[in-house]
């Protein structure tokens, strides 16, 4: 079955429209775990080109501090997007509701 790509698309906005919403939020989340994935890297490279240059102790620590705080951050919404994408306000999760 061939559809054209005109009427796919408003097959798919008529679809997504209610849940534009959620789709913010999951879209928020997964743009900001990945760049905390990005980040990450950076500070490491930022902390280890202090340590070789012989940088203060309390700039060390900044930096590992840093990167403690970046990786809870990640943690917290690489946690959030599964929940995010399956829970619905007013509604039970799809592997929840009865058939």
């Amino acid at each position: 079955m061939h559809i054209p790509l005109k009427e796919y698309s408003a097959l798919l906005a008529t679809y997504l429209r209610p849940l534009r919403r959620r789709m913010g939020v999951l879209a928020l989340l997964i743009f900001t775990s990945t760049g905390v994935q990005l980040v990450s890297p950076q500070i490491v490279r930022h902390f280890i080109d202090q340590a070789v240059q012989g940088a203060a102790p309390s700039q060390l620590a900044f930096a590992a501090l840093c990167f403690l705080g970046a990786d809870m951050v990640g943690v917290c919404f690489r946690s959030a997007r599964p929940m995010s994408a399956m829970i619905s306000p007013g509604r039970l999760p799809i592997a929840y509701a009865k058939t």
